[in-house]
């Protein structure tokens, strides 16, 4: 992404890095939930995956498949609170 230079445009830099900072941040989720599923998902039994309507998808890394439950979400959330509620907040608008 292009820097643009001058008083005027603080704005666009502002949110061009808070867009580089979203696109970290989205990758430390995914990264997150590769992991979440390694260790935790691939032990679930199929009535824990049925109480908390786990969603399988066909798509796999390394063997183990794509699902997303009630659970999962709310252990990143829970991990991740203070760098999300943190990104939020620096929204260029925010500072208007």
């Amino acid at each position: 992404m292009q820097r643009v230079e001058g008083s005027t445009n603080n704005f666009h830099n502002r949110l061009l890095d808070w867009q580089e900072e979203g696109t970290h941040i989205q990758k430390l989720l995914r990264d997150y939930n590769w992991e979440y599923r390694k260790k935790i998902c691939s032990k679930c039994p199929v009535s824990k995956q049925k109480e908390l309507n786990c969603l399988k998808i066909d798509n796999f890394k390394e063997d183990i498949q794509e699902t997303y439950c009630k659970k999962m979400t709310k252990a990143r959330s829970k991990k991740f609170k203070k760098i999300i509620l943190r990104y939020m907040d620096f929204h260029p608008s925010r500072e208007l």
